[in-house]
């Protein structure tokens, strides 16, 4: 479409100008694979992200680090849309390590969401004690954020239930 190829223009144009311009050309990555998501193209958008994280990989600043995180968990969420669990597990876990890195997490909204995303994601992969624990760590950091329980422990709980049935009825088939 012509949003892209104007983007891919522009690209161009930023390449002649090294490496000043590496920020600017992952910024464009984002965008095509904001477009590419947009129009379903998962598989398109992914190629994009990567092509953004190998850019802005090298560059240490805020902002880079910042896009980084982001480009992470919306790696990890198409990986989970498209059915890919163990990929999307890889990307939450280094929005993790790059959210503790650069900011610590305890107190961080950002990283109860990134839990109970690898939580939602081990669930599909049958690996539900692992699950569980992440859920149980992004309730715990929700709390110690707001003091007590929210309208978000109320899905949490509910995808706890639904992990600790699960994990019964596993268990009565093996015997």
């Amino acid at each position: 479409n012509e949003a892209t190829e104007y983007a891919e223009k522009a690209i161009s144009i930023y390449e002649n100008h090294l490496p000043v311009s590496l920020y600017r050309i992952a910024n464009l990555y984002i965008a095509l694979g904001n477009i590419a998501r947009y129009a379903s193209l998962n598989n398109k958008a992914l190629g994009y992200y990567n092509k953004s994280l190998e850019l802005l990989g090298p560059i240490n600043n805020p902002e880079a680090k910042e896009k980084l995180l982001l480009l992470y968990i919306e790696k990890g969420k198409i990986h989970y849309e498209i059915g890919n669990f163990k990929e999307a597990i890889s990307f939450y876990l280094n929005a993790r390590d790059l959210l503790f890195k650069e900011v610590g997490g305890y107190k961080n909204h950002n990283i109860a969401a990134i839990y109970t995303q690898i939580g939602y994601a081990y669930a599909e992969t049958d690996s539900l004690d692992k699950a569980l624990v992440y859920l149980h760590k992004g309730s715990k950091v929700l709390k110690n954020i707001f003091g007590l329980e929210t309208e978000e422990h109320i899905q949490l709980y509910k995808s706890m239930a639904t992990i600790h049935f699960k994990n019964r009825q596993m268990d009565s088939t093996m015997v």
